[in-house]
Parts: structure tokens; sequence; C-alpha cells
């Protein structure tokens, strides 16, 4: 017999098809044919599954590219055809490159030695954060997991400063984190996932200017002055009243506690730096990224640094979703819906895109509202669904539309916002340690300062050949 959380998800589910068969049987406005309307219904059902996910994400985008070869949209092989590509297989390794870094301890040693190299001083210990983060971030792809090992460094070096639990001071340091390994990830399309779901949906063409150091290249404004501005501003606003230090010797004893580098730490270190080097060299050595990932796993695997356990604890889900994704734009424009969308929109749009400034503003703003509703993966694939068009038509890369919505989807306004800053806040110390609503302004801040810092791009962009 279901129980009540049963029926709830059926109703859910109920609601999803019934809105998805609704816009699947609608007439075609002028322009369109009747497979774009099913296309559409299918869309919206899946997209509706990921936002209130009666199902797991995976499942549903499953089901959504079975209809799309059921209802000959496309050919089954078309459908399914991203996962015979480089992103998934991209994906995969780089999360096991990342199961190898966290497991092996690696990832501890760097953050503690990090520390230990800045000063032992409020200020020293949230540059070390900071600087952590964003040196740490291309080794991970998982911002969820970087939060969440980092997070209680925060705040025990925060009990080491002589910090009082939930305090100015104790609350900046954790941000301190949370901006280095979580928020500053646009920086590198290795920090996050998302970077990957991001490229995959754009075209051959467009998606070849990202490689490792396009993409950092294309971000290095942003990140320099949101960097800057986010130290500054976390040094306003949380510095704590009295002067704090503590002795370089308690970050040294928890380096000692970890004992000697081990083996598995060195031949990680050593496989992870041979990849990064590929990445940046892509182009000169004609090299696609996917080959040295592939090539890591296989080296790291056959040292039993990575075990058959630690294929099994992937995120399966996870690699299915960036293959679902990532087949959407394809089939937009098998049905035609791009150049629709184009003409519909481009009117409408067109005074924004010939005004870089105001079009990234005006997508900020959208982002952040449509974040009360969605969060995650969810926010890119919608923008980047409704604004390719536009963008194609305006002469835009659509990679902007969506790196403004990774930039700006990171907000935790509001506790339900933001799973993975919840998931960093309780492991950092939750509501014991930590003062959730003493968080807020900063919350503000950074993304002002995020939206400047993207402003910040367009003559670099302009000049890159990303915006007109």
């Amino acid at each position: 017999m279901a129980n009540n959380t049963d029926k709830s998800r059926y109703f859910k589910e109920l609601v999803t098809v019934v809105i998805g068969i609704a816009i699947a049987l609608l007439p075609p406005p002028a322009g369109l044919e009747a497979k774009a309307m099913i296309f559409l219904g299918i869309l919206a059902w899946a997209v509706m599954n990921w936002v209130i996910t009666p199902m797991p994400t995976y499942a549903s985008g499953l089901i959504m590219l079975a209809l799309f070869a059921l209802f000959k949209l496309v050919p089954f092989p078309r459908a399914f055809g991203a996962y015979s590509g480089g992103i998934v297989w991209l994906i995969l390794c780089v999360l096991l490159i990342g199961t190898a870094v966290s497991k092996s301890g690696l990832l501890s040693r760097v953050c503690l030695m990090i520390m230990k190299v800045c000063p032992p001083t409020f200020r020293g210990q949230m540059l070390a954060l900071l600087a952590g983060g964003c040196l740490i971030g291309p080794l991970m792809p998982s911002t969820t997991a970087k939060v969440a090992i980092a997070g209680p460094f925060a705040t025990r070096i925060g009990e080491l400063l002589g910090l009082k639990e939930r305090s100015r001071g104790l609350n900046g340091l954790y941000l301190a984190m949370q901006t280095g390994f979580c928020l500053m990830a646009p920086m590198f399309i290795t920090c996050s996932f998302w970077g990957y779901l991001l490229t995959g949906q754009l075209s051959a063409e467009e998606g070849a200017l990202f490689t490792f150091i396009g993409w950092f290249k294309a971000m290095l404004p942003w990140s320099v002055f949101t960097l800057v501005a986010s130290y500054i501003s976390l040094v306003v606003l949380y510095r704590p009243s009295e002067n704090v230090d503590m002795d370089r010797a308690s970050v040294q004893k928890m380096l000692d506690d970890l004992g000697p580098m081990k083996r598995d730490e060195k031949i990680t270190i050593l496989v992870v730096l041979a990849c990064l080097a590929c990445w940046v060299l892509e182009r000169q050595i004609g090299v696609a990224a996917v080959i040295p990932a592939v090539l890591a796993i296989g080296v790291l695997t056959f040292l039993k640094v990575l075990t058959p356990k630690d294929l099994n604890g992937t995120n399966w889900g996870l690699v299915l979703f960036v293959g679902q994704c990532s087949i959407i734009s394809s089939i937009i424009a098998a049905v035609k819906l791009d150049t629709w969308l184009a003409a519909q929109l481009g009117p409408v749009i067109g005074n924004f895109a010939s005004n870089p400034y105001l079009f990234i503003t005006a997508i900020a703003a959208a982002v952040m509202l449509v974040r009360l509703l969605i969060y995650g993966s969810s926010v890119i694939v919608l923008f980047m669904v409704l604004l390719t068009p536009v963008c194609h038509a305006a002469h835009v890369n659509p990679w902007v539309a969506g790196i403004i919505s990774y930039v700006m989807m990171q907000t935790w306004f509001m506790r339900y916002m933001n799973p993975p800053f919840l998931g960093a806040f309780e492991a950092a110390g939750g509501d014991a340690k930590l003062d959730y609503n003493g968080t807020l302004p900063y919350c503000f801040v950074f993304h002002a300062i995020a939206l400047i810092g993207l402003l910040v791009c367009v003559p670099f962009w302009k000049g890159m050949g990303i915006l007109p």
C-alpha cells in the first residue's frame, strides 16, 4: 500500500505528465510543425521532473531521450549519441580523479599546507581559505565534496584563532571557504561538472574556444576582480572586533597528524599534474582533453589508487544527466525550434543584445528570479535552451548566457535555495557554530560583485570574439 510520500510523488508525476501532454497537443504556431510542440511537451515534462524530482533526474532524462526517439524527433542513435562523445567520458574521468584526490588525503594535506604558509591571523587565514579553494578547485569537479571536506577546516581554524561560536569572525572564515571552494568555481572549467554541462550544449565550433586554458582566459578578468573584491568585502563585513591570531604550530600539528605523504597521494598528485599540463596545452599538442583523463583513470586503477569499489561509488546519475542535457540543443535544431525562437525573441531581446552590459544585467536578473523556484543544472539548461537562438541572432557565443547563469545561480538567500551550501554549512558545524542569518549580507554583496565582474569582462570578451 502506498504511503503518503509515495502518494505525493505519484500526484506530482501525474501533474507533470498532464502538463507535458497538454503542451504537446497544442496547435503549433505559425512557423513551427507539430513535432516542435511534441518536443516542447517532452522537454517541459523533463524540466518539471528535474525541479520537483518525483523521480531521479537521470531517470526522467533517460525517458526524455527515449521519447525523442519514440516520436521520431531524431533517430535513436542521435538521441543517445552524447554517450559516445567526449563530454560524458570527460566528466566521468574527472569525477574519478576527484575521488582519488579526496580518498588519498591529498586535498586535506594541500589545504593545511596553504594555511601553514599564510599568516596566522584572521586576515591571513581568510586569504588561505580563499586561495586554497582557487588552487585546489581545478583538481575536483564536485563543489559539494570540496566544501564538505574543507568546511570543518574553516571552523577549526576559527577555534584556533580564539573566535567564539556563531561569531561574526567565524562566519567570515566559513564564507571565505565557501567563496574559494564553491563560489569561485566558474574560474576553471574543471572546478565543477556545471562547466562541462555548459560546454556540452555548445556547437563544436563554439565549444572549441573553451579548452581548459581558453575557459580560464575568458574568466580571468572576472576571477581577479571577484576574488579581490570578495576578500575585501569579507574583511570589512566579518572582521572580529578584537585582534586574534594563532600559533603556526597548531596547523603544523594537524599536518603532523596526517603523517608523511603516502604512496597514493604521491601517485595522485603526479597524475593530476600530468592531466593539468595536457589540458593547458590541449591546442598546442593537439590532444583532446578526454584522452589524458581516460589514461589517468587507467594509471590510477592499475596502481590501485582507485578500486572497483570507487567506480561503484561514482555518481552515475550525474554522468547520465550531463549526456542528457548535452543533446537538447541538437534536437532544438532538428525540430527547427531554434530559428523560430530567434525570430520571436530576437526583436524583444534584440535591444538588450545590442548593448552587452544591458544584456548581461538582464540575464543575471532573470536568473536570480528563476532561482526562487529552480536550483542547479536546470537553471543553466533552461537559459541556454531559451537564449541560444537569441545569442546566435545577435552574434553572441551562447557560452555567455551559460556562464551568467552559472555565476549568478549560487545564491543562498533562503535555505532551500542551495543544498550544497547547506551541506557545507552542516559539515562546518551547522547552527551550533555558525549563524546562517549572519551569512546573508555577504550573499547580497557577493552576487553584486559577481555581476560587476561579468561586466568587467565585456571588453575582454569582445577581443576574444565571444561578444560582437
